[in-house]
């Protein structure tokens, strides 16, 4: 799986130049490290903060993934919104 590595001085939208109608979620490394998967630097040009996500990834752990997400940035149109209270 391929990821970008957060850093607190960069503005995670910076991730998306170039891939217009995608989105971006943030995934904390408790959650990748609870799955017994490896983050390991792989940086790539144009992407000095790419890096890959190693390990078996069942359909227990994409599900405990996917679970652990949070919506950074939602494709246009493609998720609603929540309703505010």
């Amino acid at each position: 799986m391929s990821v970008v590595v957060a850093r607190a001085s960069r503005d995670p939208r910076e991730v998306l130049i170039g891939h217009e109608g995608y989105g971006l979620v943030s995934i904390p490394i408790d959650a990748i490290t609870a799955a017994k998967l490896e983050v390991r630097p792989e940086p790539v040009d144009g992407e000095p903060d790419h890096a890959v996500v190693v390990g078996p990834k069942s359909q227990s752990i994409s599900r405990a993934l996917s679970r652990a997400a949070t919506w950074i940035v939602r494709p246009p149109g493609a998720y609603p919104t929540p309703d505010p209270d």
